[in-house]
């Protein structure tokens, strides 16, 4: 028995190739429309990308989470630990963890993957989440995120994937410069007043970089008593830090350990000093003024050893040098960015929106904000962070374009075909726009690098039906059957690698990080082999002005 025979036509075209070289003569015979329409769709689908979400830094496929959990500054460390554990023993309950890691203080050395490292001090405290896999922790994120903020209202708490951002600690953030702490901090609250009343971002997130203000002692120091005495401001700090905390005066090696050895000052008790205007204060330079020490008695050895450095090392009461002591609000920390002092008010967008929908949704207003005079606002975050990515991606672009358009010159020593590859590129986007609204896959950083490898793969397929229509052409072939006939010569080809690349991009689809990557291949590839085999010979007909002979026979 005979094996079965693909079906073909009178003229040896495959159903494929037949139902091609119908559609291409009915759509040359409409060229004008067809351009239009496929005008119009390019139109139509930029202004559809307004509507796909953006995530320029895509998640990982980590099976992990990490919960950032802080307490009001001045929180005691057990008060800390505590609540890190008994969270633990609640997260516990899930049947989808693993195990919980718990660290306080600061982000473990060790964990230094695709995230940012937070070192918050003593109220700060970490535990990272390990799930079976990344579906159920990704699923989970909102519940255990509401669950422990409802239970530790009075703690600013954040459930975070990973991901490729790790050089800002939000995802939005403004920052304000400008020389008064105060009305840096008043610029800031306005901001995030307004990030709080956006839809786009959640409220319990915004925040901003800034600790709380801590009561802080002041000494009023007095110049002109102070020089008199011999002493200055470092000599004044010091003798305060010597009769509080300890004044640092060495160190001392046991082993591996490094201790440091503290100066404290107390009474004559041993107790530490009740009243601080009491404190002495003491120069650190000996005084070897010889009108204040009395050399004949020292030649003459009347002087003992402890009168000789009371001579030469004076103390003094910290009241006869200062105007007294007073207690006030003061920040704990400024921070500042490129010299100046600076505030970062900053927010997360809720689960459901990204970086950009939630910037645009509170940009305008903040914006708005009037600054007083030698006071500026910059976006900072992940935006700047996506900018300069995009700098250093496409920065090399124009010298790739500039080195396609040499190839298609010297390929087809021709401006008109070079011309009419680089035309039919734009197109594609049709499909990249549909596909990403379809899947709602939101447009990332490995969706750039799959358009550019997109380009390469749609003018290799141009250059090849190009390449055929032009040799036929020069063998004498009428170019309106050199049009068609190349097309269909080619259909095989295109359609074939366009499809083993498709299936190869299909298991990547539902990956967080390469998603993007895959629907825009795939979009782009669908359209770009019908742009191929379809509107690239129209634009060629148009173009060349080739015209349809009359003897032509479509079957």
């Amino acid at each position: 028995q005979e094996p079965k025979r693909k079906k073909t036509k009178s003229n040896g075209d495959s159903t494929m190739q037949a139902f091609i070289r119908k559609s291409l003569t009915f759509f040359i015979q409409k060229k004008r429309i067809t351009v239009v329409i496929a005008m119009l769709c390019l139109i139509l689908t930029l202004s559809g990308f307004f509507l796909v979400k953006l995530q320029f830094f895509p998640d990982f496929d980590y099976n992990q989470l990490y919960v950032e959990y802080t307490l009001p500054d001045q929180t005691g460390a057990e008060r800390v630990k505590n609540d890190l554990l008994e969270i633990t023993e609640k997260l516990s309950e899930y049947d989808e963890i693993i195990n919980i890691a718990v660290s306080q203080g600061q982000t473990p050395g060790r964990y230094s993957l695709a995230r940012a490292m937070n070192s918050g001090g003593d109220n700060y405290g970490e535990l990272i989440l390990n799930f079976y896999n990344y579906k159920d922790a990704y699923r989970l994120l909102p519940e255990i995120q509401n669950k422990i903020r409802e239970e530790y209202p009075d703690a600013y708490v954040r459930v975070r994937k990973f991901s490729l951002a790790i050089s800002t600690t939000h995802s939005v953030e403004v920052l304000f410069s400008g020389p008064d702490p105060a009305v840096l901090r008043e610029l800031s609250a306005q901001a995030e007043e307004i990030m709080r009343n956006s839809p786009e971002i959640d409220p319990a997130s915004v925040c901003n970089n800034w600790q709380s203000l801590t009561k802080t002692m002041y000494a009023q120091y007095n110049e002109l008593q102070a020089k008199n005495a011999d002493v200055n401001r470092e000599d004044i700090a010091k003798a305060l830090l010597a009769s509080t905390q300890g004044l640092p005066v060495g160190v001392i090696f046991e082993n591996d350990k490094m201790l440091i050895v503290n100066l404290n000052v107390c009474d004559t008790d041993g107790e530490k000093l009740t009243d601080l205007e009491d404190v002495l204060v003491w120069n650190m330079i000996p005084n070897v003024d010889l009108d204040d020490i009395n050399v004949h008695s020292i030649i003459q050895n009347n002087v003992s050893i402890d009168e000789l450095t009371n001579d030469m090392f004076r103390a003094v009461p910290l009241s006869q040098v200062t105007d007294g002591l007073r207690v006030g609000w003061n920040e704990s920390l400024i921070y500042r960015y490129d010299g100046d002092r600076a505030i970062e008010a900053q927010c997360e967008p809720i689960l459901t929106s990204t970086f950009s929908i939630a910037k645009r949704d509170i940009q305008e207003k903040i914006e708005a904000i009037p600054l007083p005079l030698g006071y500026s606002m910059k976006w900072i975050g992940e935006g700047e962070t996506q900018n300069t990515a995009i700098a250093n991606i496409l920065g090399y672009l124009p010298l790739i374009l500039i080195i396609i358009f040499v190839i298609l010159l010297l390929l087809f020593n021709s401006i008109k075909k070079m011309v009419l590859i680089l035309f039919c590129l734009p197109f594609a986007a049709i499909g990249c726009v549909l596909a990403m609204l379809i899947t709602n896959t939101p447009f990332t950083f490995m969706g750039i690098i799959g358009a550019v490898g997109l380009l390469g793969m749609l003018i290799k397929n141009a250059i090849v039906l190009v390449d055929e229509i032009t040799r036929m052409t020069n063998e004498g072939v009428e170019p309106y059957t050199a049009v068609i006939e190349s097309t269909i010569n080619r259909t095989r080809p295109v359609v074939m690698a366009s499809a083993t690349t498709i299936l190869g991009m299909l298991p990547l689809i539902t990956d967080p990080m390469y998603g993007s990557l895959a629907v825009i291949v795939i979009g782009g590839l669908t359209i770009g082999t019908i742009i191929t085999l379809i509107l690239l010979p129209i634009f060629y007909t148009a173009l060349f002005r080739v015209k349809k002979p009359q003897t032509y026979d479509s079957q």
